[in-house]
């Protein structure tokens, strides 16, 4: 079942953001827990926001943060999403593809005319997790068409 996300979810989801954050690689999986807590809180009060929750047996398996936005650059109302992660028990079924479908379903709603996401993993080194990306655009490559990439570089 997919449903729009309720606080007495943010504990679950917040272990499940952590694990998929690590799994996206020690660099941009090193976050700071009380940041990741004040984002949730934020983006879930904003109007243009909106966070779907999977559900198996009254439990949360997986979710989807979305974001709408009006583009300036293209003067396109645009469904971005920011995360996507699911628990690794859920993966191998339809979970994260209806966690999309949802998103999509809402962006539709909201009259947007496209949507967007990325894949980005990295080390603490800046190197990229390859795996965590090849995973990624495997998922994606299927529901979405690949228009870029995502470049990192350290500023000391």
């Amino acid at each position: 079942m997919i449903r729009k996300f309720r606080i007495e979810d943010f504990d679950n989801m917040l272990d499940l953001a952590k694990d998929y954050a690590l799994e996206a690689g020690d660099g941009i999986g090193a976050i700071k827990i009380e940041n990741v807590m004040e984002l949730a809180k934020e983006l879930n009060i904003q109007p243009g926001y909106q966070t779907f929750v999977s559900e198996h047996e009254g439990r949360p398996t997986g979710g989807v943060v979305c974001q709408a936005i009006n583009n300036k650059w293209n003067n396109k109302k645009t469904g971005h999403i920011m995360f996507l992660f699911v628990h690794p028990d859920y993966r191998n079924g339809f979970t994260a593809k209806n966690l999309v479908g949802r998103a999509e379903a809402w962006f539709r709603e909201l009259d947007c005319e496209l949507m967007t996401t990325s894949v980005q993993g990295w080390h603490k080194d800046y190197t990229p997790n390859q795996e965590f990306i090849e995973q990624g655009d495997s998922f994606y490559g299927k529901l979405m068409t690949q228009c870029g990439h995502t470049y990192v570089k350290e500023i000391k």
